[in-house]
């Protein structure tokens, strides 16, 4: 196939789809809003700075059109609706597949009307629609997609990369966290969980990786709160340098208010590091997989603080959690698995074959 994927170039999960669909044979071309990385031979940058926003993809939709008139894809597959998902739906090229990642759906539900219509168009508009989870169904379906033409799937991980360590080396106090620095992720959550755990578990410290707007106020939180000696702020890392975190790490932290199947999950299932993860229902969704975690509300330090206490004090008892864990990954996280049945399904669009609906997701969910 000629594929067309409108995706940020500087994006981290954009390399994951150029390199599977390119690897598997077929001509990629990315069009992105933005400067980044080169990650395919046809790569084409629509504008010459840094950053999306509703205005740059208004002001590209002529020159969108004319490049995919050029290209001449057999399919559109736009990624994060706000931005690229929205201009690849105003190319108006068929067939059109989207991918809506958290928090794209859930925060369109409830937000500004601009963002129902902007959102509820491009579903309208799409062929397809890919959703990270399966809770994401019912939104998506609320915001005017056709569930005929809705998928639910996970991205994943490379197990070559991402693979369990030597339990024997394991740093039985280490926690790692690597979500973004912002508002609804909530590292903060963990930060103050901290002096809690401290007072039970005198030797237990956090790698905080990853930046974001709120990386100072962490820091001067950590400070405030006299645990900065016990975290560790590393910044954004390279995959290989998370998979060696995760295969050191104890536990593996997320306060996120809302997610999709979360690839930092999947990474760490595959690692071995145990989830202590917020009870929301991307998180309950790799429970009902099969995983196991253990799930505590949203913004509810001192919940998170008895969490880590009984995992770090009992590190005997995350073993056979790991191993668990492991299966469970290996049905529904592997990369190259769930962007084979993302492939299969583009193969249907293009030849125009009857769409199954949610009956494809990977695995048992």
């Amino acid at each position: 196939m000629r594929i067309a994927i409108f995706s940020s170039a500087a994006n981290v999960h954009t390399p994951r789809w150029v390199d599977f669909f390119t690897g598997r044979g077929h001509e990629v071309h990315l069009v992105s809003l933005e400067r980044g990385r080169t990650l395919c031979a046809d790569q084409h940058t629509l504008t010459g700075t840094d950053g999306v926003s509703q205005w740059k993809v208004l002001r590209s939709v002529g020159r969108a059109r004319r490049l995919v008139r050029e290209i001449d894809p057999d399919v559109v597959l736009g990624q994060y609706l706000p931005s690229h998902g929205f201009l690849a739906a105003l190319v108006g090229r068929h067939p059109l597949a989207v991918a809506a990642w958290s928090p794209d759906i859930p925060y369109a539900v409830d937000r500004h009307p601009y963002d129902r219509w902007r959102v509820g168009l491009i579903l309208r508009r799409a062929d397809l629609t890919l959703v990270c989870g399966r809770h994401l169904l019912d939104h998506v379906r609320r915001l005017g997609a056709d569930e005929r033409r809705t998928a639910a799937t996970y991205v994943g991980v490379d197990p070559d990369m991402f693979h369990p360590g030597d339990d024997g080396i394991r740093e039985a106090r280490l926690v790692f966290t690597n979500r973004e620095h912002k508002d609804i992720l909530h590292v903060e959550t963990l930060i103050r969980a901290l002096p809690e755990v401290v007072a039970h578990v005198p030797d237990a410290r956090v790698v905080v990786a990853n930046d974001g707007p709120l990386r100072r106020s962490l820091e001067r939180l950590a400070e405030k709160l006299g645990v900065l000696e016990r975290c560790a702020f590393v910044g954004r890392l390279a995959s290989r340098q998370t998979a060696d975190y995760l295969r050191n790490a104890a536990v593996y932290v997320s306060c996120s208010e809302v997610d999709g199947m979360s690839i930092s999950l999947l990474e760490a299932l595959a690692c071995g590091a145990y989830p202590v993860v917020t009870d929301i229902p991307a998180d309950r969704e790799i429970v009902e997989a099969g995983a196991r975690a253990d799930l505590f509300p949203v913004e509810d330090a001192d919940a998170l603080a008895r969490c880590l206490v009984s995992r770090l004090d009992n590190p005997e008892g995350l073993v056979e959690g790991r191993r668990v864990n492991l299966d469970t990954f290996r049905r529904v996280g592997r990369l190259e698995d769930n962007l084979a049945l993302v492939e299969r399904r583009l193969v249907a669009l293009v030849g125009g074959e009857a769409f199954v609906g949610e009956t494809w997701a990977p695995g048992p969910v």
